[in-house]
């Protein structure tokens, strides 16, 4: 049976030494039908060569800003009957065109899952949920058909033809052992920057005039500069499966348990704290040189047990969705920082409550050096991003809830890292993307995800409608004016250590205030010694 011709279109704009490897991953392609790979080049101040029967180059004399128009271009210079996407940041695994090939349906392929994603050539690597990635392909009519990319954007290119691929062919997944995708977060040349897409462009041409980059000819070499093939992904880490994550409820301490250094907790509160009493009962639980405490007020209501943590500093328009709940964290984190023995940072706010007792949660959060986060879908930074998107690129933003622990690295890197801070200003709760996507770009290891559906794993639990809960809201997020015993019991049971969205007024099986309530355990509780590898036993006093 004869393979039908394959065309691999690719743009690129002054990353030689990256497009070396996209080649490499073409020249090393197992198809046995015919193939080629056709290249533009619209960086002005390169004429890229490289002299092969199946690559051509094409060198523009001048940028071309659209990428859409860029992409129809190069397809306008294929004649292969199947038309393969080419992206020259990424690496493809031999398989790519031979797999995707047997799987086209309806004349196309297009896949969101398996993806496996490394970062500066080390094995640390994750799957992934994108709807914009470069992996798809389409034959020649398809292509013909949905008329070719848009050209009135500068970023959403991929997006809208991937919409389009939708209608005709859904995703396929991708088994582990096939997995043939490998998008690098940082390029061989310079690191893979929150910057518009055009200014890139404009930033490399920069580069290049001030002798950072080389200019004139430029010949290319293909070669790998890592051995991508020996990776093993079948071993790797999973962030979006978490099919792969463990059985265990917590995940094995890997470190002794220090029992050193403190827990700064950084409240966000508009005004009160709901249930201060209880956070006091359980603050004075906590041993010398344990705790530090932090209140940010947006508007400023006089506090009982805790008001002289109450910082000066404020942010006065801290409104909920807008930017202002983002620098209110930031500005905590600046705070808590300043003390060098505050090792843990907990991000809670003023409808808060302890779920565990303090000996647990100090040992549990000081056994080692995690920060503690979950994740979400990525299509739930759709469509709220949108518009981003012509100033970063889908796969660096990553959304999580913003009630989370951080170790003080990482707390030092979202303070430190804050170019993000700018981007987001018009972007609705802007907090919820922050701090994952800033780790994940600047410092990615060492953070124990969960997964947003199961909210009582979650170091804060939050109750949503939908979720993977025996007392799941019945209406979207759930404000607790009454909560029962038996739901308080299983909490006390689950690895949450905080839950929130807990009104002033709350009562315990419509009866009890609930503030009086989590005094009482905590009295009681106090002193029993707790393992921090894992929830409560049964044993443990839950009413």
């Amino acid at each position: 049976m004869t393979r039908p011709f394959v065309s691999c279109f690719c743009i690129t704009h002054g990353q030689p030494k990256v497009l070396e490897e996209s080649i490499y991953s073409f020249l090393n392609q197992d198809y046995d039908g015919q193939k080629e790979l056709v290249i533009i080049n619209d960086c002005p101040y390169q004429t890229l060569k490289f002299d092969h029967e199946l690559v051509r180059i094409v060198n523009v004399n001048s940028r071309i800003a659209l990428h859409g128009k860029k992409l129809n271009l190069a397809v306008a210079h294929c004649d292969g009957e199947v038309l393969f996407r080419w992206d020259d940041r990424s690496i493809y695994l031999k398989n790519r065109i031979s797999y995707s090939i047997d799987h086209l349906k309806n004349g196309v392929f297009y896949t969101i899952s398996g993806i496996s994603i490394i970062r500066d050539g080390e094995y640390n690597m994750y799957c992934e949920s994108s709807q914009d990635i470069p992996t798809y392909a389409m034959t020649r009519e398809v292509f013909k058909e949905i008329g070719g990319y848009a050209e009135d954007n500068h970023a959403l290119y991929d997006y809208n033809m991937t919409q389009k691929l939708i209608e005709k062919s859904p995703n396929q997944d991708v088994p582990r052992d096939e997995t043939f995708f490998i998008y690098r977060y940082n390029t061989v040349e310079q690191p893979h920057t929150i910057l518009p897409i055009d200014l890139s462009d404009r930033q490399t041409d920069s580069l290049i005039a001030m002798g950072q980059l080389k200019s004139g000819i430029v010949n290319l070499e293909p070669k790998w500069y890592f051995e991508y093939d020996k990776i093993n992904l079948m071993g790797v880490q999973s962030e979006i499966d978490f099919s792969e994550l463990p059985e265990t409820r917590d995940p094995p301490l890997t470190e002794p348990i220090r029992q050193t250094g403190k827990i700064a907790f950084c409240f966000s509160a508009y005004g009160e704290i709901n249930h201060e009493a209880a956070w006091a009962e359980f603050f004075g639980q906590a041993g010398p040189d344990q705790l530090s405490v932090y209140i940010h007020q947006s508007n400023r209501v006089r506090l009982g047990y805790l008001q002289k943590q109450v910082i000066d500093d404020r942010i006065r328009r801290a409104l909920y969705g807008g930017i202002g709940v983002l620098n209110m964290h930031l500005l905590l984190l600046e705070h808590a920082l300043r003390d060098p023995n505050n090792d843990k940072f907990v991000l809670v706010s003023n409808s808060c409550i302890p779920l565990k007792t303090w000996g647990y949660v100090y040992e549990h959060l000081m056994a080692d050096q995690y920060s503690h986060l979950n994740k979400a879908d990525r299509r739930q930074l759709r469509p709220r991003c949108n518009h981003l998107y012509g100033r970063v690129t889908y796969p660096e933003l990553h959304k999580c809830a913003n009630w989370i622990v951080l170790s003080r690295r990482h707390a030092e890197a979202c303070v430190r890292h804050d170019e993000l801070r700018l981007i987001l200003n018009d972007v609705w709760v802007p907090e919820e993307i922050y701090f994952l996507s800033t780790l994940m770009k600047h410092d990615y290891q060492d953070i124990r995800l969960t997964r947003d559906t199961d909210p009582s794993r979650h170091t804060t639990f939050t109750n949503w409608q939908g979720i993977n809960y025996p007392f799941a809201s019945e209406c979207a997020l759930k404000n607790y004016s009454d909560v029962s015993s038996k739901e308080l019991a299983f909490l006390r049971l689950e690895p949450c250590l905080f839950g929130r969205k807990f009104n002033t007024e709350c009562v315990v099986d419509g009866v009890e205030p609930l503030s009086k309530n989590i005094i009482e355990w905590l009295r009681r509780n106090s002193k029993n010694v707790i393992q921090a590898t894992g929830p409560p036993s049964q044993s443990y006093d839950l009413l």
